[in-house]
Order: structure tokens, then sequence, then C-alpha cells
């Protein structure tokens, strides 16, 4: 829920200050997002918070991911803010600070140093993995499995606390503290958690800076689509040429349509913008499908 600190009853035209628990930050005049636990439905009932609405998202040039096709990167940079604090996103690290090198299998035992079986970049500990992996059929614990098993449990898990949808609330963009206050329990290292050294503004930072990264690393753009007779100078209209301005790094894919006359390639330019156009002739390709 969105609130802001109440009128100070003594003092026109003030607000009261308001700490917010575990950070013993201020609550902004303006108001932020905190989650709906009895602190601060407490507060509401006495005054000393009022409801109030989220501020109006401030219109924003388009972005790669307008640009481009929409990626998949809202549960990656997720994935990538939560790792960080749990392990410095290190795959291979155990509880303690032991390395494993063997991703066939689960770590055994306890780490070297280490007070628990907790274990990857996401810090299973094993009866926990061993779950995970009976129920996404994971046969190691590979960077990609583990990826797949800490967004299942997350997903799952916030599901059970809040009975909300976790990647409809990542890309909402105003429900980060529910976010971590419903999975703070699981992962301890998130704000207001038990090992957490970050508050709920530098987490909020993370997650926006890491999902806009994995946006731009899963960029994919059709650049041209046009029939290969035309682009190679055959009969028929010209084709169209596609241009995109994009910063970061970006997948070129290039659609061939129509009969594709022999000899025929395609090439791409690539300085700092993607363009499309009539390709040139390099090679021959027989037998090159349309």
């Amino acid at each position: 829920m969105y609130v802001k600190p109440g009128s100070h009853p003594h003092e026109s035209g003030k607000t009261l200050k308001v700490r917010i628990p575990n950070t013993h930050e201020l609550l902004p005049d303006e108001g932020r997002d905190v989650p709906e636990n009895q602190f601060w439905v407490r507060r509401l009932l006495h005054g000393d918070v009022l409801p109030a609405e989220p501020p109006a998202p401030q219109a924003t040039p388009p972005t790669l991911a307008e640009i481009l096709t929409e990626p998949a990167a809202g549960h990656e940079g997720f994935l990538a803010t939560l790792a960080g604090p749990e392990s410095g996103a290190a795959y291979d690290i155990r509880n303690g600070g032991a390395r494993f090198s063997d991703y066939s299998r689960f770590p055994e035992g306890i780490g070297r140093g280490g007070t628990s079986t907790a274990a990857g970049a996401y810090q299973f500990t094993a009866e926990t993995w061993k779950e995970e992996a009976a129920r996404l059929g994971l046969a190691d614990i590979t960077p990609a499995n583990q990826d797949k098993a800490a967004w299942d449990l997350a997903e799952r898990r916030y599901r059970a606390q809040t009975g909300r949808d976790l990647e409809t609330d990542l890309n909402a963009g105003n429900r980060q503290a529910q976010i971590a206050s419903a999975l703070g329990p699981t992962w301890p290292s998130l704000p207001g958690g038990s090992q957490s050294h970050q508050t709920q503004d530098q987490f909020d930072a993370a997650l926006v800076r890491n999902t806009t990264a994995a946006a731009a690393a899963d960029q994919s753009v059709n650049v041209a689509t046009a029939p290969v007779a035309n682009v190679a100078g055959g009969s028929g209209s010209s084709p169209a040429t596609v241009h995109h301005t994009v910063t970061g790094d970006a997948n070129l894919r290039i659609t061939l349509g129509g009969a594709v006359p022999e000899g025929t390639t395609l090439g791409a330019t690539t300085n700092g913008d993607l363009w499309g156009g009539p390709p040139r002739v390099e090679r021959a390709m027989s037998g090159v499908p349309g």
C-alpha cells in the first residue's frame, strides 16, 4: 500500500516524522510503497500516516525494450538483484565462502567455514534444492538450472504469501517493498531480512539497473523482411529499409521471404546503429530454400 506522513497536530503545514522499520529512514513527505502489515495498518488507523496515490510515471523517450522485440527481462533482472547480496552472483559458492566445481550434483554437507548446506548463487539449502530439482526435473546444479529453480521458488513463495503473481508485480514497478517483505523469509539478504545489508531504496535501484541491463542484453530485432529477389535487385518494388538506433548489445535477425536467387547473401552493417537494406552478392549459396 502507498502511504504518506499524516499532518502534525500542533504545527500547521508540517507532517509527522514516521520512521520505516528495519531501515529507520523517515517516510518521505511524498509517500512511498510499504508492506500491508500490522505496523503500517496500525499507523494508518492512528492517523500517523495517510493513504496516498503513487506518483504518476513520468513520460520518457522510447526505451530499447520498446523499440526492439519485448524481452523477458523482468525476472532476469530480479534474479540478478537477488543473487548479488546472497552470493556475489557466484554460482559455485557455498555458505562460508568455499567453492565447488562439480555442477553434476548438489554439494554434499556443510562447506568449510559454513554453518548450513546453502550453496549456489541463490544459496539453496540441500533440502530446498532437492524439492526444486524434483519439481522441475533438474538433473544437475548448473547456473541455468539454478536460475530456473530460484525463479520457480520465488514465484511460488510470493504467491503463497500475497496471492499475487510475481512477474506481474515486478513489471508494475511499484510493489518492490511488498516483494522484498514477502520473500525476505526465504532470502534474508532482502531489505528487512535477518541478514540484510541493503535498504529498500538500494534494492529498488539495483532492480531497475539489473532489469535494464537484462533488457539490453536480450534484445532481438527484425531489421529487414522482404522478398530476396527484390532485395537482390530483381523485379518488383524496392524493399523498405528499416532503421533503428539502439544502445547496448543487440542480436540482428534478418528474415528471408520469397525465392532466394542463387548467389545471394545477406549482410548487415553495425556501427552504433542497426541497419538493414539491400545485401550484396558475395558467393554462391546453391540450394538455399525460400
